[in-house]
């Protein structure tokens, strides 16, 4: 039971580290994504591009955000409602993460330029797919748990 309470405070304080990192990190495209803007004349690919570079940067720390959630939940208890629409928000971020992903292989790139970037982003945007599946098939798992556990707590 020891193992498992550290290995749980490991796991918050991972989440929360790389949360920090991430912020950090997003704060820092977004800065630069703004000069760039500015040194290139606000045209439509570039504000494009750069409001894609900042939206995808953002969904980091907010996937962190609800890992580090769900992970303080679980040293009390993992069986909460909470964690249900946690796990929705992580799959539905996720969704969004790899649409912008593919928005941008077909900005301001040339016909054959996306087809190359297609052919390097497909097998990072299936399993980002595979793990929003994951979650979405969690959160219903979850859910059913936790009305299992109502009833249960009724009955008794």
């Amino acid at each position: 039971m020891k193992n498992m309470n550290k290995i749980k405070s490991a796991l918050s304080y991972l989440t929360g580290t790389l949360f920090a990192l991430s912020c950090i990190a997003a704060f820092s495209v977004c800065i630069t994504s703004i000069s760039e803007m500015i040194k290139t004349g606000f045209t439509i690919t570039s504000v494009l591009d750069g409001l894609i570079l900042i939206a995808v940067c953002l969904c980091s720390p907010y996937i962190l955000f609800h890992l580090r959630k769900i992970a303080d939940s679980s040293k009390t208890d993992l069986f909460i409602r909470e964690n249900i629409t946690r796990l929705k928000k992580l799959g539905n971020t996720l969704l969004i993460f790899s649409g912008l992903n593919l928005l941008s292989a077909f900005v301001n790139t040339s016909i054959g330029a996306v087809l190359m970037n297609l052919i390097s982003i497909v097998p990072s945007l299936l399993s980002i797919l595979v793990i929003t599946l994951i979650c979405y098939i969690l959160s219903d798992a979850l859910e059913k748990a936790i009305e299992f556990k109502e009833e249960n707590e009724f009955t008794i």
